[in-house]
């Protein structure tokens, strides 16, 4: 499942996956998760993994600027 969301001050992506999920403290990201991890920094935006129970939910936070 992937849903967005804008907001006036941000953009939130969620993807969302029912499978068995995995253990973050023992498996590092890979080369994809590490590169849009440091895509966002960038811009100061975030990337949040929950994957302790069943499934994975990553969400990416991406800061808005509006030009004025």
């Amino acid at each position: 499942l992937v849903s967005i969301h804008s907001y006036k001050d941000a953009l939130n992506i969620t993807v969302e996956d029912d499978g068995i999920g995995f253990n973050t403290k023992h498996n590092p990201k890979g080369l994809g998760l590490e590169n849009i991890e440091f895509r966002l920094n960038i811009i100061q935006g975030t990337l949040e993994i929950d994957s302790m129970n069943a499934g994975t939910t990553i969400t990416i936070h991406i800061p808005i600027q509006l030009e004025t």
